[in-house]
């Protein structure tokens, strides 16, 4: 008897915990709360709180600065595509250091994805964004307002470097292609290169 009782203790205690972690994790990700509990709850021990708390909008720098050296791939993503995240957070997101002191090399490109997407990413971040492989990252710093002409002519070296056929049927690279061709940071060269090539063929 003491024993069913002490587990029917048990799964209330664990139903109430639940259902208090739900709260503040819902707390967490809305538009509403202050910057200065959302500084408390970038704290939490909790990884799905930290999580909703580097993606709401309403989060401080300092905090975004912090939680972008988490080991938990959720609350880095978020981080990398808040606006409010600091330019020294996303450099560091986006270097390899970064990947190798948190073991998490597998995770790197979709951390990038969401840092080359960030409206606040800077041009220097984006132009070393655009040296890599990823068609999604290169989809997405073509997309991105800030990407600079280097920045545009680096992410069209990535087609001339590859073999035709194979990235005619990647979607996101084709989507990259039309984002560099309608751009308004492209520069005359690279309009033209993509002009002679007939690439302007396959743009979406």
């Amino acid at each position: 008897r003491d024993f069913c009782l002490s587990r029917g203790l048990g799964d209330v205690y664990k139903r109430q915990a639940s259902t208090k972690r739900f709260v503040t994790e819902r707390w967490a990700l809305e538009d509403t709360p202050r910057p200065e509990v959302l500084a408390v709850l970038a704290h939490c021990q909790d990884a799905s709180i930290r999580a909703g708390v580097a993606q709401n909008k309403n989060t401080n720098s300092d905090s975004l600065a912090m939680l972008a050296f988490s080991k938990d791939p959720d609350v880095l993503r978020r981080v990398g595509g808040n606006p409010n995240t600091p330019h020294p957070s996303l450099e560091w997101l986006t270097t390899a250091e970064a990947y190798y002191w948190r073991k998490g090399l597998p995770l790197r490109v979709t951390i990038q994805r969401e840092v080359a997407a960030n409206p606040s990413t800077q041009p220097t971040v984006l132009l070393q964004l655009a040296g890599g492989d990823d068609p999604e990252v290169l989809c997405a710093v073509a997309q991105n307002p800030n990407s600079s002409p280097a920045t545009l002519s680096a992410v069209l070296d990535h087609f001339e470097r590859l073999p035709r056929p194979p990235w005619f049927g990647s979607w996101e690279l084709r989507q990259a292609l039309e984002a560099v061709a309608s751009h308004p940071n492209t520069p005359a060269h690279v309009l033209r290169t993509i002009a002679d090539s007939g690439w302007q063929s396959w743009i979406v």
